[in-house]
C-alpha cells in the first residue's frame, strides 16, 4: 500500500488486504472450535478474541503518533513487518500441532444449505455485530472531535481506551458465560448496547459520552466471542469453517449497508443519528433475544458431544 501511485493501486492492494483477513480468520476461528468444546469453547473464544483487541489497541495508539511525525506509510510499513514476523512465529510455535485427519471428520461434503439453516437463528445479531463495528469506527472520531470539541489526539485515546475496555471483557468472557451462560450474558451485553448507545445520540456532556462510550465498548466485545461460541457448538464439525465463512461475510455486509444508511442521517439529521439508529436496531435484537431464540430453545450449553480424532495435539 506504500508505493501506491494513485487511488486505484491503493484500493487493489487494501483488498489485498481484506481478502487476507477474509480467509485467516474463518479458518483460525474455526480450527479453535474443533480444538476446545463446552466451557472450554467460551474461554478459548474470549481469549483468541481480547488478543486480537491487543492488536487493534496496539494499532490505536502507535498509529496516530507514527502518521503524524514519520508520515503515513510509517504505521504500514511497521505493521506490515510486524505481520510478517508474526507468520514466521506462528508457524513455530503450531509446529506439532494436528490438524484433524480429513478422512475423519471431512467423510460428509460441506452442505452450505445446512450451515445456512443451523446459522438462520443467529442472523439479526451477526449483522448487528458488523454493523456496530462500522458505525463506531466511522461516526464515533466526527462525534467527539466535532459534535463535542474533543481534539484528534484525545479522541485518539478515547477509541484506544473503548478497544481496551473490550479487550478485557473478551478476556473475562469464559468466566462471565460460565457464571451467567451464553444466553443471558449476550442478552445483558445487548441491552447495556442500547442504553449507551442512545446516550451516545442524545447526550451533550463530553463526561456522559466518555463513560458511555466506554461501557459500551465493554459490553460490545462480549458479544463477538459469545456469538462465536454459540455459532461453534450449534454446527456440525464438517461445516465449521463454511459457518465461520458466512458470520464474517454477514458481518462485513452488515458493516457496509449500515454504514452506507448512517452516512444519509448523519449529513441529514447530525452525526449522532448513526448511533440511535444503532441503538433502536440494538433493541429489536434484545427482543429477539428473549423470545425468538428462547422459543427456537438455543440453550446456553454445548451440542451433542459428536465424535472426534484423538490426535490434536496442544500446540
Amino acid at each position: 500500500m506504500t508505493l501506491s501511485r494513485n487511488y486505484l493501486m491503493l484500493v487493489a492492494f487494501f483488498i489485498g488486504v481484506r481478502i487476507g483477513t477474509s480467509a485467516y480468520h474463518p479458518v483460525g476461528i474455526s480450527w479453535i472450535s474443533s480444538t476446545f468444546t463446552g466451557r472450554n469453547l467460551d474461554r478459548a473464544m474470549g481469549k483468541q478474541s481480547a488478543f486480537g483487541d491487543i492488536g487493534v489497541l496496539a494499532a490505536f495508539i502507535s498509529t496516530g503518533f507514527l502518521a503524524q511525525y514519520l508520515g503515513w506509510q510509517a504505521p504500514l510499513l511497521l505493521w506490515g513487518f510486524v505481520n510478517l514476523a508474526a507468520v514466521g512465529i506462528g508457524l513455530s510455535i503450531s509446529r506439532g500441532t494436528s490438524e484433524p485427519a480429513p478422512l475423519q471428520l471431512e467423510e460428509e461434503r460441506v452442505s452450505w444449505l445446512e450451515t445456512i439453516g443451523r446459522l438462520r437463528a443467529f442472523m439479526p445479531v451477526i449483522i448487528l455485530g458488523g454493523m456496530a463495528w462500522g458505525v463506531t469506527l466511522g461516526y464515533a472520531p466526527s462525534l467527539f472531535n466535532h459534535k463535542l470539541g474533543i481534539s484528534m489526539s484525545g479522541t485518539g485515546i478515547i477509541l484506544s481506551c473503548w478497544v481496551a475496555a473490550g479487550t478485557v471483557s473478551s478476556f473475562l468472557y469464559g468466566r462471565i458465560s460460565d457464571l451467567l451462560g451464553r444466553h443471558l450474558t449476550i442478552t445483558i451485553a445487548y441491552i447495556i448496547i442500547v442504553i449507551t448507545t442512545l446516550t451516545l445520540g442524545l447526550s451533550g456532556s463530553s463526561y456522559l459520552t466518555i463513560a458511555a462510550f466506554v461501557i459500551y465498548g465493554m459490553a460490545l466485545f462480549v458479544t463477538y466471542p459469545a456469538i462465536l461460541s454459540f455459532v461453534g457448538a450449534t454446527v456440525d464439525d464438517k461445516n465449521r469453517t463454511a459457518a465461520f465463512s458466512l458470520v464474517s461475510t454477514i458481518q462485513i455486509l452488515g458493516n457496509l449497508v449500515f454504514a452506507f444508511i448512517s452516512g444519509f442521517l448523519s449529513d441529514a439529521y447530525g452525526i449522532n443519528t448513526p448511533f440511535l439508529l444503532l441503538g433502536g436496531t440494538t433493541l429489536l435484537s434484545v427482543i429477539y433475544l428473549t423470545f425468538v431464540l428462547r422459543l427456537k430453545r438455543i440453550t446456553a450449553g454445548p451440542a451433542p458431544p459428536r465424535s472426534r480424532p484423538k490426535d490434536i495435539v496442544a500446540g
